[in-house]
């Protein structure tokens, strides 16, 4: 399977960085990094990258799901613009899509110190998501691989699976959500949320 990495930005000092990160540690399997730019300050720009920027800020869901539209692959991954992937990151969760299309997978994640580009301390920050009434989310680590949600900085689909689903809820506007709306819909359609045994590191913003 051929794979589509799309990645929406705003405003986003370490995206060029993600990208060459990717196209780094990503075999010829990687057939597309598409960027949407959601009115960045600064016109996003990369030689290896499809760069879309939109007139106006349209939100993460909005370039989410423009983003996989545009993709040309039969798989999909979701990519903040500030994580750093691992070597072979990609094969456990192409694998696990090739097994099972109507599956929503994510790595584990590591933190990322952005300015020094490395993890910090190399520990595992958490490995499944949970939340509360108020959408927080919590970390935790129970046997097997089903998670009832993802972590948003990285996940992946099949567009198919994406399609038939009803995509991500464009009645959402703001910044972050459709990892947990997306994955509940999943679940509830009759697929499955999963960790691969993968790592990516990603940077936890103080503020947003």
């Amino acid at each position: 399977m051929e794979v589509s990495i799309i990645i929406t930005a705003l405003d986003e000092p370490y995206v060029n960085k993600t990208i060459d990160d990717i196209i780094e540690k990503t075999d010829s399997r990687l057939k597309e990094i598409i960027v949407i730019d959601d009115n960045s300050s600064e016109p996003i720009s990369h030689k290896e990258a499809k760069v879309v920027r939109n007139p106006c800020s349209r939100g993460l869901i909005w370039g989410r799901n423009y983003g996989s539209d545009l993709a040309k692959s039969d798989v999909v991954i979701s990519v903040d613009p500030h994580v750093k992937v691992t070597k072979d990151w990609l094969s456990p969760m192409i694998k696990r899509l090739e097994e099972k299309s109507n599956c929503l997978v994510a790595p584990k994640t590591l933190c990322l110190d952005p300015e020094k580009w490395e993890d910090i301390n190399n520990r595992s920050f958490g490995i499944k998501t949970v939340f509360n009434t108020k959408l927080d989310f919590n970390w935790v680590d129970t046997p097997g691989p089903e998670t009832p949600v993802v972590a948003g900085h990285c996940f992946g689909f099949t567009k198919e699976w994406w399609e038939n689903s009803g995509r991500f809820d464009c009645g959402m506007k703001i910044w972050g959500g459709e990892n947990i709306e997306f994955a509940l819909r999943t679940w509830l359609f009759g697929g499955s949320v999963e960790i691969a045994n993968c790592f990516i590191a990603h940077w936890f913003k103080d503020k947003f």
